[in-house]
């Protein structure tokens, strides 16, 4: 009985391998939903803070919801944190754009520039708050970028 539940295992990743042709509609990634997790709860414990995470704010320019991915508060201030889980090299391209080479897909994934993108979810944030009557000097939300994954490797 052994045998036959080995064979078909073994028969199920030769076909996984020969006909899957990169389908990434079942690969699913819980990696970066529990470095978000991670991230917040370590952030927020030693500074006594609360995160929020996974924030869907309403940007006017867009006429969308803007997803940011957490906001650390405390009293009289606030930042906007952006978590981003790349793995394997990393090279930093002229206009900005990250390419990220993963280990094991041995392919080149092109991402936006993530500090961009942590500004702009914290003028977005800013410009909500705003709005809703808190009263907030200009430019004063500070935003940061955290890569919590340690195979992680920036290439100059």
């Amino acid at each position: 009985m052994w045998v036959k539940v080995m064979c078909g295992l073994v028969l199920y990743g030769l076909y996984q391998s020969f006909f899957s042709d990169d389908d990434d509609v079942l690969d699913l990634d819980f990696s970066a939903a529990n470095a978000l997790l991670s991230v917040a709860s370590r952030l927020a414990k030693p500074y006594d803070r609360k995160a929020y995470v996974g924030l869907p704010i309403p940007d006017p320019d867009t006429g969308s919801r803007q997803h940011i991915d957490l906001a650390l508060v405390a009293k009289g201030k606030a930042l906007v944190v952006s978590v981003k889980s790349f793995a394997g090299f990393i090279a930093r391209r002229a206009d900005g754009s990250w390419v990220c080479r993963n280990e094991s897909r041995y392919k080149e994934e092109l991402y936006p520039d993530p500090a961009a993108e942590a500004r702009k979810a914290a003028s977005i944030l800013e410009s909500y708050l705003i709005r809703r009557g808190v009263a907030l000097p200009v430019g004063c939300l500070p935003y940061s970028v955290v890569l919590p994954k340690p195979k992680f490797q920036y290439v100059i």
